[in-house]
């Protein structure tokens, strides 16, 4: 990765120690560095990654995920072919996803017990405090230990693989839940109306695609906002893949970013594969 895309990533770890709105103003101030043809070509997925695992002890599910944005953090995963070019994606095989016990486990292939996969594949809500906000003499603002409410937040449905292009405000994520393409459709509709569903085949695999508006993004946030996602049943089990791709009105400053972002989204659907065990082993 280029110098000019560390610089971007970088932005995504400083927001935990920086206002969102300084970092807002940072990059509107820097945006006409990257205004040149050419300037945004190097660090755009080009270059992927394989992983492949046996789910559910019945299916064989193998996809790719860019190389330069490899954060498959939700994976157990071993390299199988040791690339060092820097030219070329890896193999990784990870350890099986199976269920057992009423959860979704990850299995170990180094004789580790296995991982808990709630967290990725459902929905797991808690309730965290929210503490009371006073003022001191000196009109500074501090949060105190008083709890004055109880607020809960989703904890679950991680994705698997997940990236964002600060500078270009693209973001890309893969995601395997626990839900029916019908249970996908609903919660859509609630928690993002406003968009079109259509379906759409792609070698061969049915998906349903939401696509929302290109809007524009929040004052001060350099996270993309949600624009196409597509979903498709894994075989005939209650679980499924989504892919989506980020971007916002201001992802249109870079036309050339945009249309490889949108290419390298449809690479990554062209590479699902879901396969019964039987007829590859």
């Amino acid at each position: 990765m280029n110098r000019i895309f560390g610089w971007r990533n970088s932005i995504v770890v400083l927001l935990s120690l920086f206002l969102a709105g300084c970092i807002g103003n940072l990059i509107q101030n820097n945006d006409e560095r990257y205004m040149y043809r050419g300037a945004l070509d190097s660090g755009l997925p080009e270059i992927y990654n394989t992983y492949q695992f046996n789910f559910l002890r019945t299916y064989r599910v193998t996809h790719q995920w860019p190389r330069e944005a490899d954060f498959c953090g939700a994976y157990r995963k071993h390299p199988t072919l040791g690339v060092q070019d820097g030219k070329s994606g890896e193999f990784f095989n990870v350890s099986e996803i199976y269920e057992e016990g009423g959860k979704t486990w990850q299995g170990s292939s180094v004789g580790k017990p296995p991982a808990d996969f709630d967290y990725v594949v459902r929905s797991i809500k808690r309730m965290y405090p929210e503490y009371a906000v006073e003022t001191d003499r000196t009109g500074n603002r501090y949060t105190t230990n008083k709890i004055v409410a109880m607020r809960e937040r989703e904890d679950g449905m991680v994705p698997v693989c997940y990236n964002t292009w600060a500078g270009t405000f693209h973001s890309l994520s893969f995601s395997l839940l626990k839900r029916t393409v019908n249970e996908w459709r609903e919660y859509i509709n609630q928690s993002l109306p406003g968009g079109t569903w259509s379906s759409v085949q792609i070698q061969g695999r049915n998906w349903f695609l939401y696509t929302l508006p290109l809007r524009p993004r929040a004052s001060g946030n350099i996270y993309s906002g949600p624009y196409q996602l597509w979903i498709t049943p894994v075989g005939n089990s209650d679980y499924s893949i989504g892919i989506k791709l980020g971007a916002t009105m201001e992802s249109l400053q870079f036309p050339h970013a945009h249309a490889k972002f949108k290419e390298a989204a449809q690479h990554l659907l062209e590479s699902v594969r879901i396969e019964p065990l039987k007829s590859v082993q």
